[in-house]
């Protein structure tokens, strides 16, 4: 596995809001790839915005999507 990726919003609808509950998901995944020891990249897709960008990382991901 060389990335996670974790979807911010209900898949097959563009332009929804950001679900905020993935935040905790995020933080999650981040612990779980910290304590593997691998060189694994977090993504999250969907509803990010200047609005939530800094809170997403925050979380743990360093990868982001928005359409």
């Amino acid at each position: 596995i060389d990335m996670v990726l974790i979807m911010a919003v209900n898949p097959g609808f563009g332009g929804q809001s950001f679900i905020p509950s993935t935040l905790e998901k995020v933080k999650i995944v981040r612990s779980l790839i910290d304590d593997s020891g691998r060189d694994i990249r977090l993504q999250v897709d969907g509803g990010i915005d200047a609005d939530n960008i800094a809170k997403v990382a925050e979380a743990g991901a360093d990868t982001f999507f928005h359409n």
